[in-house]
């Protein structure tokens, strides 16, 4: 019984100092970002992504990552972050659109400029391990 308690105890405080570590990181990434210090704040987004677990937080940090490499004018790259966040996680165009890139008419550059949407979500959903679970969603379902 206490060697299960001492498990219990061990992982709740390895989760929340990655809780911590992961919001430290984004942080300073989002603080270096605001300054314009985009190579720095690229770096500590990718501390935090590699720290981090909710899928949300991820999918605003992989936007924020390839918003960063957008400023530095390299766009293949920036296209290239967020067609992994579509294939990871499903992001989409949807997604992409709202959100709030430094300049608002880069939402539509993503859209414009990613030639092969389908192909990589048919890639997000061939990996989904229960795709009636996903399809279930109703926000992952097109309403008439």
């Amino acid at each position: 019984m206490k060697k299960l308690l001492y498990i219990l105890v061990l992982f709740f405080t390895i989760g929340f100092v990655n809780a911590n570590e992961t919001e430290d990181f984004r942080d300073k990434a989002k603080e270096l970002k605001t300054n314009h210090d985009f190579k720095k704040a690229i770096k500590f987004y990718i501390k935090a992504i590699k720290n981090c677990n909710d899928t949300d937080e991820l999918i605003g940090m992989y936007f924020e990552v390839s918003d960063c490499y957008f400023q530095l004018d390299d766009k293949k790259l920036a296209i290239r972050v967020v067609e992994e966040a579509i294939v990871k996680f499903g992001v989409t165009k949807m997604d992409i659109i709202s959100f709030n890139f430094i300049n608002n008419s880069t939402n539509y550059f993503f859209i414009d400029n990613i030639k092969d949407y389908n192909n990589l979500r048919q890639k997000y959903i061939s990996n989904l391990d229960d795709i009636d679970d996903f399809l279930r969603n109703s926000d992952n379902l097109v309403k008439k």
